[in-house]
């Protein structure tokens, strides 16, 4: 039976539909790439030299944004990575033709507006890098990115056109976004002396040195913890060069000192840190251990009870006070604060352990037994110390891994010692 006319119409239409769909997406897609966009054999292109360019392959990174730029030849990033590449290698002019082709493709590319004003601030064209800079800035302000260095660059321009008051602004449109930058508060600086403003110029300087002391302050703990202590001490004393009364250089060198058993060190730097800033209750008791390690019971005893008194009530203060009046032969002084550290917290297997020697001194067998039992039940099965040697800056933790740690066995030889005595004086009494 012959099918209606119709009907054969609508399955010739639907067979073709497919066809007509596909020749359409293929047509978008040259139009795509025409216009810019991005195969995925350009973006791998493109990562390959962005991680040739991180390990400084710049023979590698060229041939792999060559293959971008010919895969995708209006792709903006690929001019734009072009031209980063030629500013790391040194080649301004290039760099400049690239960016600026960057540019003319996408005319709201920051990237490609502050890295081409980078090459023309080197090259010396100042007006073309201010008007470069003036854009990018105006880029990011629209797009709501925060690019503090784009904002210092623009000052830097601004300040060799000697265009003062405008550079000020600049830079501290810089500072404002980024206050830990240390380069802006240093040119800002400059720029006010040039404006005949010597007592901001002064303040500046000084925050410029703070802020860079500052920097090498965090680099030197990075290196602390990955166990670097001497690249650390360089840092430290870079920092104070910059800044001889940088508490926080003080504060690292202390834990620093302490953590690796230089107690004198300790003590000097913790005195130094707690005079610059009074109220650091847990530098006090970095001073008190160190100062009670070193033989020093008075003042150990003094800047413990500080700690106390403020806002250092640890655990391991009322211990190291216990330590204290031991040095001091206080024993009854000392036992009362052990059983305190205790007290607080009832894990503190080392304070139990030398409670229990205490009061063993002080003849109380039975009472030695019974926190000697605490001890070895509250013993842990396992102890993984960190690798950090500030331990994160926490006070305590710092305090009580410099603390003997008796071992299990020992607990227990304690505890069969003050049962002992405990029996003796049992059948002495009458």
């Amino acid at each position: 039976m012959t099918a209606p006319t119709g009907t054969l119409h609508m399955s010739a239409h639907a067979t073709s539909r497919p066809l007509v769909h596909l020749a359409r997406a293929l047509t978008v897609a040259c139009v795509l790439l025409c216009l810019g966009a991005a195969d995925a054999g350009t973006r791998r292109a493109l990562s390959r030299a962005e991680i040739a360019l991180r390990q400084k392959d710049y023979a590698e990174a060229h041939r792999s944004i060559d293959e971008a730029i010919a895969r995708s030849p209006l792709h903006t990033p690929a001019h734009v990575q072009l031209g980063i590449l030629y500013l790391r290698q040194g080649e301004l002019r290039e760099a400049a033709a690239s960016l600026t082709r960057a540019t003319e493709l996408d005319p709201d590319s920051f990237s490609a507006r502050y890295h081409l004003g980078l090459a023309l601030l080197r090259l010396g064209d100042l007006d073309a890098a201010h008007a470069a800079f003036s854009r990018a800035v105006r880029l990011a302000v629209r797009q709501k990115a925060e690019h503090p260095l784009a904002f210092y660059h623009l000052g830097m321009t601004l300040s060799r056109l000697e265009r003062y008051d405008e550079a000020a602004d600049a830079f501290r449109s810089a500072v404002d976004l980024d206050a830990d930058m240390p380069s802006p508060y240093y040119q800002w600086a400059n720029v006010e002396l040039r404006r005949g403003n010597r007592e901001d110029g002064r303040v500046l300087l000084a925050r410029f040195r703070s802020v860079k002391a500052q920097k090498r302050i965090r680099q030197a703990i990075s290196r602390a913890r990955q166990g670097n202590s001497d690249r650390a001490l360089q840092l430290l004393e870079r920092a104070l060069e910059m800044d001889r009364e940088h508490p926080s250089a003080f504060h690292v060198l202390a834990l620093l000192a302490f953590a690796e058993g230089r107690w004198d060190d300790a003590a000097r730097h913790a005195r130094h840190y707690v005079t610059l800033r009074p109220g650091a209750d847990d530098m006090q008791v970095i001073l008190g251990a160190a100062l009670r390690r070193v033989g020093e019971a008075g003042a150990a005893m003094r800047a413990l009870t500080s700690a106390i008194q403020g806002a250092a009530d640890h655990p391991e203060t009322r211990y190291e006070l216990g330590e204290a009046f031991l040095l001091a032969d206080d024993a009854e002084n000392a036992a009362l604060s052990l059983r305190q550290a205790g007290a607080k917290d009832p894990t503190f297997y080392q304070a139990a352990y030398r409670l229990g020697a205490v009061l063993l001194d002080l003849d109380r067998p039975a009472q030695a037994a019974g926190v000697l039992r605490g001890a070895i039940a509250r013993y842990p099965r396992e102890q993984a110390p960190s690798d950090d040697m500030l331990y994160g800056g926490n006070v305590p933790r710092l305090v009580r891994a410099a603390m003997p740690a008796p071992t299990l066995e020992e607990c227990r030889l304690a505890l069969s010692d003050a049962l002992k005595h405990a029996a003796m004086q049992d059948e002495a009494r009458p």
